[in-house]
């Protein structure tokens, strides 16, 4: 079983849209799949729902997966550790150190000069 924890209460994802389908004379509704949070966690043991969270692109930003491997973890320490993240729109970069993060910055967002 998986469990997921979002920093957001209460989210509905359809990740099976409705769809009308013919058959014979008739016009038949056939519903979609939702993933309802329930408050700030939901819990599944279908391999598609886990699947889907997985993809989605909240998923460690929002999203996250209860039980997971951690760094507390792979380090051996419960102290835990801080990390910097990059506060521009659709990078992911975090860094161990302001010092690091400010270089990735540099190197990867620099500012635009005026002429």
């Amino acid at each position: 079983m998986a469990s997921f924890l979002s920093m957001d209460h209460g989210i509905i994802m359809c990740y099976k849209k409705e769809k009308k389908v013919v058959i014979g004379n008739e016009i038949v509704t056939r519903p979609g799949k939702r993933i309802e949070f329930d408050g700030p966690e939901y819990h599944t043991d279908n391999p598609e729902e886990i699947k889907y969270i997985r993809s989605r692109s909240s998923f460690g930003h929002r999203i996250f997966e209860k039980g997971a491997v951690d760094d507390a973890i792979i380090t051996g320490s419960n102290t835990p550790v801080k990390v910097y993240a990059c506060s521009r729109k659709r990078c992911n970069f975090e860094a161990p150190s302001k010092a690091d993060l400010k270089t990735h910055r540099e190197d990867v967002h620099p500012r635009k000069t005026r002429r």
